[in-house]
């Protein structure tokens, strides 16, 4: 029997169509124009109404292709009011890329709208008013990434999750991972951001994530971001490029004289008005259970000449075999209690309350809660306000926007104790090392 390798265009679409025969076929079929056989026999949809001729490919190149998952149904038994929805999407794409996509001398940048899914939907393939799954949507892949070759784009705006996965991007959702920049498997960056028809729509679902007008601002930011990385004024770093360029301000004390000289600094930091920023790492949420412990605490400051100092002071960590980790509580506490220092923090509420319940020490002269800045830059949107989040809408050039899907990768980092000497510092991920990602 002959190999599938072997076998012609025409004697693979002859077979049942698995996904190893499915694979060879993407292999040999030429996808800059419509192919019928792929479109009759791979295509899931039941319209079969794909376009035809080249009309599904311009050739124009762009610098930036923004890519929804499908173009919006029409038919009036599911938009009240027979609604042209299609238009009123393109419509908004339009406006965002009108507001943000131009170059540093105000001039519009090259790009396109384009659809993952080239043909129009009809009623049939409208389940219960749902739109096609993305096992469905994703048999229009290949079309994609030709009309990428193609068009040559130096940067994509995904306005959907099944886009982001087509892309490479398999464990990246739209929603959580909204405003997040990645590079996919054709090695262009890719901004992930939400599609701005959640603009007309205003409702919650069970989880309470809440879609509608507020999102106008947070769209907005995604979309100038890319305008940003393309005119050369946005950089973003990888996270091991971001790690490298803070790994000489982070200062982890190795020993009981390293804790001792550290609150000096800090202490010093504090009375000399500069805002400490303070963070803890723990044994898990609940404070109240009898097991929990502070794993660490850090305390991080911009000093005179700019540059971000950060100390991080293990305590009831496994690791930390170096000091008594309640000797080294006791130097922290002043500065805990102090009501002239101040502190700030990100869902700082939660390291009060956890240092509270566990080492009776509740935190005084708190002067804000960045996490409360997000929520009202973002309306209270839910999911919108955690640390990482943030990192990567106000901060992206750090890079630093959570490291969880790294932690292999990163076993070492570097650090610098009392003495100046740079040493190297295993991280376990659970506190023994800087906090990157923060409490949500």
């Amino acid at each position: 029997m002959a190999k599938l390798s072997e076998l012609s265009l025409d004697d693979l679409y002859a077979r049942k169509i698995t996904s190893s025969v499915e694979a060879e076929i993407i292999k040999k079929e030429d996808f800059s124009s419509q192919s019928k056989n792929w479109c009759d026999k791979v295509c899931k949809l039941n319209c079969k109404n794909p376009p035809s001729g080249d009309s599904i490919f311009p050739k124009r190149e762009v610098d930036i292709l923004i890519i929804q998952d499908y173009r919006a149904f029409d038919d009036p038994k599911f938009n009240r009011r027979g609604a042209n929805i299609e238009r009123k999407h393109m419509d908004i794409i339009e406006h965002f890329a009108g507001q943000t996509l131009r170059d540093i001398d105000g001039k519009k940048l090259r790009y396109a709208v384009t659809s993952m899914l080239k043909c129009q939907l009809d009623t049939r393939d409208l389940k219960k008013g749902k739109a096609p799954t993305d096992t469905v949507l994703s048999k229009c892949k290949p079309y994609l990434l030709k009309e990428i070759e193609l068009r040559k784009p130096r940067l994509i705006i995904s306005l959907s999750t099944s886009v982001t996965k087509v892309l490479g991007l398999k464990k990246k959702s739209n929603y959580n991972e909204r405003g997040e920049i990645a590079v996919g498997d054709a090695g262009i960056p890719i901004v992930i951001t939400a599609h701005p028809r959640i603009l007309l729509m205003l409702r919650q679902n069970s989880s309470g994530k809440m879609w509608g007008p507020d999102f106008y601002s947070v769209v907005l930011r995604d979309f100038q971001k890319a305008a940003d990385i393309i005119n050369g004024t946005l950089k973003v770093l990888t996270l091991e490029e971001g790690l490298e360029k803070v790994k000489p301000f982070i200062h982890i004390a190795r020993s009981i004289e390293d804790v001792k000289v550290f609150m000096e600094k800090v202490t010093a930091a504090g009375l000399s008005k500069k805002v400490l920023s303070f963070d803890t790492e723990t044994t898990g949420l609940d404070p109240y259970l009898p097991t929990a412990k502070l794993i660490c605490a850090q305390f991080g400051f911009r000093d005179d000449d700019g540059i971000i100092k950060a100390y991080v002071i293990p305590l009831w960590h496994r690791e930390n075999t170096w000091f008594d980790p309640a000797q080294a509580w006791k130097m922290i506490e002043p500065i805990l209690l102090s009501e002239t220092i101040m502190k700030i923090g990100h869902n700082i509420k939660f390291d009060i309350l956890y240092t509270a319940v566990t080492t009776g020490v509740r935190m005084k002269g708190v002067l804000f809660d960045t996490m409360l800045v997000i929520h009202a830059i973002n309306s209270g949107l839910q999911g919108m306000y955690g640390l990482k989040k943030a990192v990567h809408d106000w901060i992206p050039e750090t890079g630093l926007g959570g490291y969880e899907d790294k932690l292999p990768k990163l076993t070492k980092v570097k650090t610098i104790g009392t003495d100046g000497g740079i040493e190297d510092e295993n991280e376990d991920g659970e506190g023994d090392g800087p906090d990157f990602g923060g409490d949500d």
